[in-house]
């Protein structure tokens, strides 16, 4: 009996890490946002509150499911260190291929949201010179 009530916490334990992989893999996916550029401090708070309630009830729905409710610090715990040992193995090389594919992007962006802002201050030192002229005309 002590044997299939041990090998059950083992699972179960086993499945808390993976769903704290998981949860890791799902975090990932704001670090890419911010890494885009979405990374003011209200866009950051927004990301924050929206990944603590989406991940809430899935958490909810694990315990149910696995361990019939009952939600036990130790299992947080263990929860967490499987979001820890993902962030920190695999989700770096993530960020890290991440990162990579994305400098030929922002390099792309840079150069052509700097030919838009040569044009537009162009266009609005003409713009600004024929208001000039008008008022000239007028007075």
């Amino acid at each position: 009996m002590d044997k299939i009530i041990i090998s059950q916490e083992l699972y179960f334990l086993l499945y808390s890490v993976i769903f704290g992989v998981f949860i890791g893999v799902y975090y990932d996916l704001f670090r890419f946002l911010r890494e885009l550029g979405v990374n003011s401090q209200k866009a950051v708070i927004i990301q924050d509150i929206f990944f603590f309630l989406s991940i809430s009830v899935p958490v909810f729905l694990f315990f149910c499911a696995v361990n019939k409710g009952n939600i036990s610090l130790y299992s947080l715990l263990i929860m967490f260190a499987g979001f820890l040992i993902y962030r920190y193995t695999a989700g770096r090389l993530t960020m890290l291929i991440f990162r990579l594919i994305l400098i030929p992007f922002k390099a792309m962006f840079k150069l052509i949201s700097g030919i838009f802002k040569k044009l537009r201050s162009f266009f609005g030192k003409r713009r600004n010179e024929k208001q000039i002229k008008l008022h000239k005309q007028t007075l």
